[in-house]
């Protein structure tokens, strides 16, 4: 019985190497030490591919003066506006955070006196976290949110609001997955998988576009501001033993 193991593990592992080297997930089988059962080892993936239905996007108000305390005041003046503006989009309070807030002086370094620059002025920048339910919405809220005076919009991060169930999705696809090979394995080596001796979940992962959008506020004039949303890739990964007969 031994030697029928010793000259089982190489054929085994070698036909599993030859069926699964197109594959991305590697696959191997063996003769279990303690058993005595041949086993197979797979790698599973699951893939999802979905549009987005929902955005978070960065809005933000720059206003400089020569003083801080006018700077921080017409900054919020004109971030009151870019609010006032959004909620009449329907976007409601719940859905805006503020994301960063800062006031530093701004420097002319052409004027050296005694070695140092001299402030000239100073600038406030209020940074607000917009979260965009429905997707058709995003370029008009854009616009509105330029022409209330938001002066400066950043990238644009988009999601699915059903992403637990498209990750659940993914989990399912990936075991199928991996049953499926060990399936081919066991058929190549005239077996059949008997059952799942342990399988292990590897994190799954959410890979959503970004639209860089440094300039964005530029765009909105005349015409809405385009938005192209891509696909969301939503892939998880699993590892899993079953036994062969």
């Amino acid at each position: 019985m031994k030697k029928l193991s010793s000259i089982l593990i190489p054929v085994l592992i070698v036909t599993a190497a030859l069926l699964f080297s197109h594959f991305s997930e590697p696959a191997n089988a063996e003769v279990d030490g303690k058993s005595g059962i041949p086993v197979v080892n797979v790698g599973g993936v699951g893939e999802i591919f979905v549009e987005p239905d929902a955005a978070k996007i960065s809005i933000g108000v720059v206003t400089t003066a020569k003083t801080a305390e006018q700077a921080q005041k017409d900054n919020a003046q004109a971030a009151n506006r870019v609010m006032t503006a959004l909620a009449a989009a329907g976007i409601d309070k719940k859905q805006i955070q503020t994301q960063n807030y800062s006031v530093y002086p701004q420097y002319d370094y052409s004027i050296n006196r005694n070695g140092q620059a001299e402030i000239i002025g100073y600038q406030a920048r209020n940074m607000l976290l917009v979260d965009v339910k429905s997707i058709d919405k995003l370029g008009a809220i854009i616009d509105k949110a330029s022409q209330a005076g938001a002066n400066e919009v950043n990238n644009v991060q988009f999601y699915s609001t059903k992403e637990e169930v498209l990750r659940s999705q993914a989990l399912t696809a990936a075991v199928q997955d991996a049953a499926k090979k060990a399936d081919v394995v066991a058929a190549a080596l005239n077996k059949k998988v008997a059952d799942v001796v342990s399988i292990s979940t590897d994190s799954a992962s959410v890979t959503p576009p970004v639209f860089y959008a440094p300039e964005m506020a530029k765009m909105a004039g005349d015409a809405s501001t385009p938005i192209m949303t891509g696909e969301i890739v939503i892939r998880a990964s699993v590892q899993a033993q079953f036994n062969m007969k």
